[in-house]
């Protein structure tokens, strides 16, 4: 177990095939401070999952509703909105933020049927290997959509009160639910972050229970505890790598991929050792018969 701690994990990062240079740049930063090291993956890089130990899906082009268009074949905050208490950290980071995103991502979102299919895909195999997995925006809405959720589109159209904000900035506040593992590892009521999407859940998929919203009820993040965690968050913990509320979330998330990690390494032990006692016994038969 001591050679498994030094050992730095393997974490898929999901992104488009064109531009996601920041969020690229900005997740591999927030594992490799984690102890992880990232793989990129895009619909025309692919990987081998079995040697991954957690999926983080990443933000980018909108999620295609319904999923059957993808499916197709291809052809510490005290206030509403802490303008004044931001920290000289977050001024000094968000300004990078926002040039890399600007240098290396497309100008437009639009859909990403590839993208989609080879996600969902990726998706189904996590589930069924029992890995964790970090949905970020967009990463949030496809994790539940692909389990029957819904979205709500155009959310700064349909709330007049809600303050219309895109920024990089942590300054859209929400509000974790009581009960939550979120909640219990940000160790806070609420928080602010940053605000870069135009879409959100509006119905969380089977399996998934809402851990945050924003004082208008938007939805901000869903988890799945059991029987690995899954959570999705509509913000960018990767473009806050000044806040400490961030990295409690990072660091936990990747703790949990390595606690998994080591179970499937120890039923893998168990396994072989089984797999031998059967063994030995027909040797001993096949011996005493010659």
């Amino acid at each position: 177990m001591p050679a498994l701690r030094r050992e730095r994990l393997l974490i898929g990062v999901t992104g488009p095939d064109r531009g996601g240079s920041a969020g690229w740049f900005f997740a591999r930063l927030m594992l490799w401070r984690c102890g992880a090291q990232a793989v990129r993956i895009t619909p025309r890089r692919s990987c081998d999952v079995a040697t991954l130990d957690g999926i983080v899906f990443g933000g980018g082009a909108d999620v295609s509703e319904p999923l059957s268009t993808a499916l197709a074949p291809p052809v510490e905050a005290a206030s509403d909105l802490p303008l004044g208490g931001l920290s000289w950290r977050h001024h000094l980071v968000a300004p990078l933020v926002v040039l890399l995103r600007w240098l290396g991502s497309q100008r437009s979102h639009g859909q990403d049927l590839a993208r989609d299919r080879s996600e969902l895909a990726l998706l189904a195999e996590a589930d069924a290997r029992q890995l964790p997995v970090l949905g970020i925006c967009r990463g949030a809405q496809l994790m539940s959509v692909a389990r029957g959720g819904t979205l709500l589109h155009r959310i700064d159209d349909l709330y007049e009160e809600r303050p219309r904000l895109y920024t990089a900035l942590p300054r859209r506040l929400v509000r974790l639910e009581q009960g939550t593992l979120l909640r219990t590892v940000v160790g806070r009521e609420s928080l602010f972050v940053n605000s870069l999407h135009h879409h959100a859940v509006e119905v969380a998929g089977t399996g998934f229970r809402v851990a945050a919203r924003e004082p208008e009820g938007i939805v901000q993040a869903v988890e799945q505890t059991l029987p690995v965690l899954w959570w999705g968050v509509q913000w960018h913990p990767e473009f806050l790598p000044q806040s400490r509320a961030q990295q409690r979330l990072s660091r936990y998330w990747v703790d949990a991929c390595r606690q998994q990690k080591q179970k499937r390494m120890g039923a893998g032990v168990a396994a072989a050792v089984e797999a031998e006692k059967i063994r030995k016994p027909g040797q001993a038969q096949r011996a005493a018969a010659g």
